[in-house]
């Protein structure tokens, strides 16, 4: 007995499934969505502010800052050493290049 209800149960399903797709089918075409889609994903995507690249650097005012970085924590200790011929500068701020060129007008 509980075979048959559930084989009419997947029949049901299956059936209002058909129905539930052909409505939507015959309301909705199918080019029109995807091109209003896609030009909304662009709009999106245009409009979408530029994310600001922040670097910050141990100094000797933040030393005693705890950091915490998904499940673990850290300190940095201030060691004072000579510079060699391999050492590179501090990277400065990223600056956004829009920003830069829009600033003056």
């Amino acid at each position: 007995m509980t075979l048959i209800m559930i084989i009419i149960a997947i029949n049901i399903i299956y059936y209002l499934n058909i129905l539930i797709m052909d409505f939507i089918t015959n309301r909705i075409d199918i080019k029109v969505f995807l091109l209003s889609l896609a030009i909304g994903l662009l709009i999106v995507y245009l409009t979408a502010p530029t994310p600001e690249i922040v670097f910050q650097h141990p100094t000797p005012q933040n030393l005693d800052t705890v950091y915490k970085e998904k499940e673990r924590c850290y300190k940095y200790d201030a060691n004072e050493t000579t510079c060699s011929r391999d050492t590179k500068k501090t990277p400065g701020k990223k600056t956004n290049i829009f920003e830069a060129l829009t600033k003056n007008i």
